[in-house]
C-alpha cells in the first residue's frame, strides 16, 4: 500500500468509526462539516483503542490490519450528506484568509514529505510504534516516555506498518489539522465564515502547533479531545441530555489514554455537568464512558508493574517482583523535575501572572522560547472582556470557559511541570470563547480585526522560519541521509552502528534522537526515566552498571567521547563517565569515533559547535576486573 493510500485509509477509518459511535449515541450533529469533525475526533480515539487490542495480540500483520481499518472506514456512509447551498458571496477578507490557510497547509505538506527529524518523535513517538510493528505491544519500563498512555502512537504504528515512514508523516500532518477543522466548524455555527477562518488560522499558526503538528507530539492531537469534550459537556448541561455527557466522557477518556494530563483535563470537562439538573445522570454517564475509553493503558501499566500510573505511585502501591524501579530513582527524578520544571511558586498570584510571563518573559522552565502559545490570548483579552460586559459570554460558551479555568487552576496548582506546551490543549477553546466574545463588539470591529491580523502576521513569520528547511528539502536534490545528517546530531554514529552491528548485538545509548533511526537492538538509557541500567549522575557505580548492562545483553556503548569524560554532576547522565571507567579498567575498547554537529535549535540549526561520539565494545575477559561479576538480578 502506498503511503498516501495508508494515510487516507487511517483518515477514513477514523471518520467511519466516529460516525458509527456518534450515530449509536444519536448525537451526530448537522450539517456534514461539523459532523465530520466530531466523527474524526471520536473516531481517532476509537481506532486507537481497537489498535491497542490488535497490537496486544501480536506483531503487525498487513492484511488483518488493513481489513480492520477498512471495516472501520465503512462507517463513513453514516455521515450526513453535506448541505449544498449557494448562500452569499464570500467576503474579500474571507477569501484572503482561506488562501493563507491553504498556504499554511502547503508548508505543512512539505514537512510531511520530509524525513522525521523531531527529537521527541525520534526518541519515542515514532520509535515505540516502530518497535510495536515488529514485536507487538511490548511494555517499555521507562517513565514519561515508555510506560505511559500511548493511544495516539497506536495510529502512528498502523501508519508505519501499512505505508512506512512517509505514511506516518502524512498521517501526522492530517491529524495535526484535526483541531483546526473542529474549531472552524464549531465556530461557523455561531460566527461568520470570515471570523471562523480567522480563528482557525490563529490556532493552526500558534508556534507550538507549527512546531509540533507535523511530528508525533501529542498535545496538538489531544487539543481535539479537549475542545470536543468541553463542547459536548456544555451541551449536555444546556440540553440536559446524558448522551452528550457520554460523548464528553469518551473525549476525556481518549485524552487520558493519550497522556497522563488527560486526567486533569477530565476534571474540567466534568465541571459543566454539575451545573445542570439531573447532574448525577450526566456525571455517571460521563464517568462510565471515560472509563471505557481511557482505562486500558492504566490497566496495562498495572498489569506489568502494579502501578497504573507507573512510577508515580511508587511506595504507595506494592510493585510486582522484578519491576526495575527503586527509591533512589524516584528521588532523583523528583529532584530534577522540581528544579527544572517548576519555576514559579504554586500560588494564586503566580497562577494569574503565569500566562503573561510565559508570553512576554518566559523562564527556561516554561520551554516557551521555541514553542510558546503565541500572542492571541493577550491581544484579544481586552476585547473579550469588553464582549463579556455586553452579555456576549453566556450559556454554552460560558460553561466551556468555566471548564478552561478549572483545568488551568488544577494544572498550575498541582501539576508536576510548568511547561507551557502542556496548556496547548486548552488553546482552541480559549480561541473559540475569546473570539466569540470579541465578535459581538460591533462598534470596535476595526480594532478587533487589527488585533487578529497582528497575531496572524507574527505567527506566520514564525511558521516561515520553521518551515523553510522542509521547503528547501523538497525543491533541492538533498537525499534523506543528507537531510538527517544536517538536522540530527549523532546521525553519523547511527549510520555506523547500522552498517557494522547486527541482530546479535545490542547498543546502549543516551542520545534521544537516535532510537528510531537504529535498525539494530538498542537500549535507551535515560538517567531520569528508567532504572534497568542506572546512569544517574549522582553516585554512579561502574560495577552496578556492568552487571545491569550484562543482564540486558548489552554488547556496545554509544556515548559522547568516553576518553575525556569528566565526573558527572548529580542531574546529568553518567554514561560517558561510566564508559570511560570501563575503558580504563580494560573492560571496553573503542571501535570508532564520529564527529557530530551540536544543534542549539532544531529550528535554527547547527550552532557551529561539534561533538565527538565514541562507539565502544564491551570486553568480558580475564583482563577485566569486572569479569567475574555476575549480572545483576
Amino acid at each position: 500500500m502506498t503511503a498516501v493510500a495508508a494515510a487516507l485509509l487511517l483518515t477514513l477509518a477514523c471518520l467511519g468509526a466516529g460516525a458509527a459511535v456518534l450515530r449509536a449515541l444519536r448525537v451526530l450533529p448537522h450539517p456534514g462539516g461539523e459532523a465530520a469533525a466530531w466523527s474524526f475526533v471520536i473516531g481517532l480515539g476509537v481506532v486507537g483503542w481497537i489498535l491497542f487490542v490488535s497490537f496486544a495480540l501480536g506483531p503487525f500483520a498487513y492484511w488483518p490490519f488493513a481489513l480492520l481499518l477498512t471495516l472501520c472506514a465503512l462507517g463513513v456512509a453514516l455521515l450526513p450528506r453535506p448541505r449544498l447551498s449557494m448562500g452569499a458571496a464570500p467576503a474579500p477578507i474571507g477569501i484572503f484568509l482561506g488562501a493563507v490557510l491553504v498556504a499554511v497547509l502547503c508548508v505543512d505538506l512539505a514537512e510531511a514529505l520530509s524525513p522525521m527529524a523531531d527529537a521527541d518523535s525520534l526518541a519515542y513517538h515514532f520509535a515505540l510504534p516502530k518497535r510495536y510493528v515488529a514485536e507487538g505491544l511490548v511494555f517499555e519500563t521507562r517513565a514519561v516516555e515508555g510506560a505511559v498512555p500511548l493511544l495516539i502512537q497506536m495510529l502512528t504504528a498502523a501508519a508505519l506498518g501499512l505505508g512506512g515512514e512517509r505514511a506516518a508523516t502524512l498521517w501526522a500532518m492530517i491529524s495535526g489539522w484535526g483541531a483546526a477543522l473542529l474549531l472552524y466548524t464549531v465556530a461557523r455555527h455561531r460566527l461568520s465564515p470570515s471570523w471562523s477562518l480567522a480563528l482557525a488560522l490563529c490556532w493552526q499558526t500558534v508556534p507550538t502547533v507549527t512546531y509540533a503538528a507535523g511530528t508525533g507530539q501529542i498535545e496538538v492531537r489531544t487539543a481535539m479531545f479537549t475542545l470536543l469534550g468541553l463542547l459536548a459537556a456544555a451541551q449536555a448541561s444546556t440540553k440536559a441530555d446524558w448522551r452528550y455527557s457520554a460523548t464528553a466522557g469518551l473525549a476525556a477518556g481518549f485524552f487520558a489514554a493519550s497522556k497522563y494530563p488527560g486526567l486533569v483535563y477530565a476534571v474540567g470537562m466534568a465541571v459543566p455537568l454539575v451545573l445542570c439538573s439531573g447532574r448525577w445522570l450526566r456525571v455517571g454517564s460521563f464517568a462510565v464512558a471515560m472509563l471505557v475509553a481511557g482505562s486500558q493503558w492504566y490497566l496495562w501499566n498495572w498489569w506489568n508493574t502494579g502501578d497504573p500510573l507507573f512510577p508515580m505511585l511508587y511506595g504507595l502501591l506494592p510493585y510486582h517482583d522484578g519491576v526495575p524501579w527503586n527509591a533512589e530513582q524516584t528521588r532523583h527524578m523528583s529532584q530534577v523535575f522540581a528544579a527544572g520544571e517548576l519555576a514559579l511558586p504554586r500560588d494564586l498570584f503566580n497562577s494569574l501572572a503565569y500566562p503573561f510571563l510565559a508570553t512576554v518573559m518566559p523562564l527556561p522552565a516554561f520551554d516557551a522560547g521555541r514553542a510558546g502559545l503565541g500572542p492571541f490570548p493577550l491581544v484579544m483579552l481586552p476585547f473579550a472582556l469588553a464582549g463579556m460586559r455586553t452579555g456576549r459570554l453566556s450559556g454554552l460558551v460560558a460553561r466551556m470557559t468555566i471548564g478552561v479555568i478549572v483545568v488551568y487552576a488544577v494544572w498550575f496548582l498541582f501539576g508536576p511541570s510548568q511547561r507551557v506546551r502542556h496548556l496547548l490543549p486548552l488553546m482552541p477553546v480559549v480561541i473559540l470563547t475569546m473570539g466569540f466574545a470579541a465578535a459581538g463588539l460591533r462598534t470596535m470591529r476595526g480594532p478587533v480585526w487589527a488585533g487578529l491580523i497582528a497575531v496572524m502576521v507574527v505567527q506566520l513569520a514564525a511558521q516561515a522560519v520553521i518551515g523553510i528547511k522542509y521547503v528547501r528539502y523538497l525543491v533541492s536534490d538533498q537525499s534523506r541521509s543528507d537531510f538527517l545528517a544536517a538536522n540530527i546530531g549523532g546521525y553519523e554514529a547511527a549510520r555506523w552502528l547500522n552498517a557494522h552491528l547486527g541482530a546479535d548485538d545490542k547498543v546502549i545509548l543516551s542520545k534521544r534522537e537516535l532510537p528510531y533511526l537504529l535498525d539494530i537492538p538498542y537500549f535507551y538509557a535515560n538517567n531520569l526515566y528508567q532504572a534497568e541500567v542506572e546512569v544517574r549522575g549522582q553516585d554512579p557505580d561502574v560495577e552496578r552498571f556492568w552487571k545491569q548492562a550484562r543482564r540486558k545483553g548489552i554488547t556496545h556503548i554509544l556515548t559522547a567521547d568516553a576518553r575525556t569524560a569528566q565526573y558527572p554532576s548529580p542531574d546529568t547522565n553518567a554514561l560517558p563517565w561510566l564508559a570511560g571507567r570501563l575503558l580504563n579498567l580494560n573492560c571496553a575498547e573503542v571501535l570508532a569515533t564520529t564527529d557530530e554537529p551540536i544543534f542549539e535549535s532544531r529550528t535554527l540549526g547547527n550552532g557551529g559547535q561539534r561533538l565527538t561520539m565514541t562507539i565502544l565494545r564491551l570486553r568480558n575477559h580475564t583482563g577485566c576486573p569486572l569479569h567475574s561479576s555476575a549480572p545483576a538480578s
